[in-house]
C-alpha cells in the first residue's frame, strides 16, 4: 500500500551487542562478538540508564571504541546501542533482488547481448579484434600450459596447434584418387574419370569423374603421376591439368621397357595454380589413344589448398 507522506527511508539498521556498565567510560561495540565500527557518531542511538545520550557531547566514537563523557560505575545500565546507516543509501540489497529494470544501461537486454563497460547493451559475436595496431607489441593467443589450442568454425575445428607445435588444419581441401581399374582413352579425353579409387576427399570437393571444384578462391598444389603401357616409345604423350583459368601440360618424362617388350611411357608433375570459387581442373590426355597402367603406385593425381 501507498504511504501517507515521506515514504520511510532505508537504512542498514544494526543493534549492537548488549554491554555491561563498570567503572570505566569506553567499550567496545560489537556485533555477533565481531567488532563494529560506526559510520558516523551522528548515527547511533545510545540510551543510558533509561536516557537517550546526545552524540559528540554525551559520548564519542574512535573506530569500534565508544567512550562517555564521564566513568560509569557498576550500576549503571547501558540499555542498547543502535547504528543507523547512512539514510540516502540504500544498503546492501538482499541476495537476487536487483533486476534489469533497476539498471540504466542503454540498448535492449535479451538472451543475445551483454553489458558493455560503457554501460550499454550490445549484441554478442562478431569479428575477434586485437585494436588494430593500437597496442604497439605482438599480439599473443594460447596459454602457457600443456594443451592444444584450438580454433573453430561451425562448430568444427579448423586450425590446431599440439602441444609440441604442430598445426594442422582438419578442414583444409585436398583430396586423392589412383587408377585403380582399366582406362583406355583417346586424344583430349579426361582421366581419373572412371575405374577409381577415392583414398580421400576432404569437403568432398571431388566429383569422382574426374573433376575437383575448388570451394574458395586461392592458391592450389595439384600434382600427378601417370603410367602408360603397350606404347610405341616415338609417340608423343601430353598430361594436362586443365583449370578454368588456364592449362599446364608436362610432356612425357622417362621410357621403359619391361619383361616381354611391353613399352611403358610415364607422365608426372605438379604446379601451383590460381583458381578462384568454383573454378574446376581436371586431367587431361593429349596424344594417341592408349592404356593407364593399372597400378595404385603409378597413376594417381591430388589437389591441395595451400592458402
Amino acid at each position: 500500500m501507498s504511504y501517507i507522506g515521506k515514504s520511510p527511508s532505508v537504512g542498514n539498521f544494526v543493534k549492537l551487542d548488549a554491554l555491561t556498565a563498570s567503572a570505566t567510560a569506553s567499550y567496545t561495540m560489537q556485533v555477533g562478538s565481531v567488532n563494529f565500527v560506526p559510520e558516523s557518531v551522528n548515527h547511533m542511538l545510545v540510551s543510558l540508564n533509561g536516557v537517550i545520550q546526545a552524540p559528540t557531547t554525551s559520548f564519542t566514537i574512535s573506530g569500534s571504541t565508544l567512550t562517555f563523557a564521564s566513568t560509569l560505575a557498576s550500576s549503571d545500565s547501558i540499555d542498547f546501542i543502535m547504528v543507523y546507516g547512512n539514510v540516502l543509501d540504500i544498503g546492501t540489497p538482499s541476495d537476487s533482488t536487483v533486476t534489469l529494470a533497476k539498471l540504466t544501461a542503454t540498448g535492449t537486454a535479451s538472451s543475445s547481448t551483454f553489458l558493455r563497460g560503457d554501460n550499454s547493451w550490445a549484441a554478442s559475436g562478431g569479428d575477434l579484434s586485437f585494436g588494430g595496431d593500437t597496442f604497439g607489441a605482438d599480439k599473443t593467443i594460447g596459454s602457457n600450459d600443456a594443451y592444444a589450442l584450438s580454433l573453430e568454425t561451425n562448430n568444427a575445428v579448423g586450425l590446431k596447434i599440439d602441444n609440441a607445435g604442430h598445426v594442422t588444419k582438419p578442414l583444409q581441401p585436398s583430396f586423392m584418387v589412383n587408377q585403380s581399374g582399366a582406362l583406355t582413352v583417346a586424344n583430349t579425353h579426361t582421366l581419373f574419370s572412371t575405374s577409381t579409387t577415392e583414398h580421400w576427399d576432404i569437403n568432398s570437393d571431388y566429383n569422382n569423374t574426374g573433376t575437383f571444384t575448388a570451394p574458395v578462391t586461392g592458391k592450389y598444389l595439384l600434382t600427378m603421376n601417370i603410367l602408360w603401357e603397350s606404347v610405341s616409345s616415338t609417340s608423343a604423350f601430353e598430361a594436362r591439368f586443365v583449370t578454368s583459368n588456364r592449362t599446364y601440360s608436362f610432356t612425357r618424362n622417362t621410357i621403359a621397357y619391361a619383361g616381354g617388350g611391353t613399352t611403358y611411357i610415364a607422365n608426372w608433375g605438379s604446379c601451383v595454380a590460381d583458381m578462384d570459387a568454383s573454378d574446376t581442373v581436371y586431367v587431361q590426355h593429349y596424344g594417341p589413344t592408349a592404356a593407364v597402367h593399372v597400378s595404385t603406385a603409378w597413376s594417381w593425381w591430388q589437389a591441395y589448398l595451400l592458402g
